[in-house]
């Protein structure tokens, strides 16, 4: 059954050192994670890196958006000690309501791409994972698929 998502709320808070862009694809995947993840999520044809199933998957996601009444999810700068990584975000299962976000790849991302990392990482902190950090292969966990739903919702309004 579908949860009940306070439209209203506003999942994300933004470290004020990061650029404005970031701010407003908060704000935009704020959007679409409260109106359209669930429906999105519960309509995929299926996902991999996990044995379950899309209703579980959007039951599960939609639990974990409206389960924590004063939920916020710090979005903050992160410099990782690796200036060559390709890991444009990250989160820590020590801290559970924050997404770091690497400032060395914001200049060359675009509002769409913001919006994809913000529901990808929030796919992780919902407790889903994709494995290794390469995409190869992995385009269709949850994190990957919640994101590239959230961009393509972007891109097409």
């Amino acid at each position: 059954m579908k949860p009940k998502i306070d439209i209203d709320k506003y999942l994300f808070s933004v470290d004020d050192s990061l650029d404005i862009k970031v701010g407003i694809a908060a704000s935009l995947a704020n959007q679409y994670i409260m109106l359209h993840a669930y429906d999105d999520l519960l309509n995929a044809d299926g996902f991999t890196h996990t044995n379950l199933t899309p209703e579980q998957v959007a039951n599960q996601f939609g639990s974990w958006v409206t389960n924590a009444p004063n939920r916020s999810v710090k979005i903050k700068a992160w410099k990782p000690w690796n200036p060559w990584t390709a890991a444009i975000a990250t989160t820590f299962k020590n801290k559970p309501n924050e997404i770091y976000i690497n400032v060395r790849k914001i200049a060359s991302r675009s509002l769409g791409d913001y919006i994809n990392t913000a529901a990808h990482e929030c796919a992780h902190l919902a407790g889903f994972g994709h494995g290794s950090n390469s995409p190869r292969g992995k385009m269709n966990s949850v994190p990957y698929k919640l994101g590239s739903m959230a961009q393509a919702w972007y891109e097409s309004n």
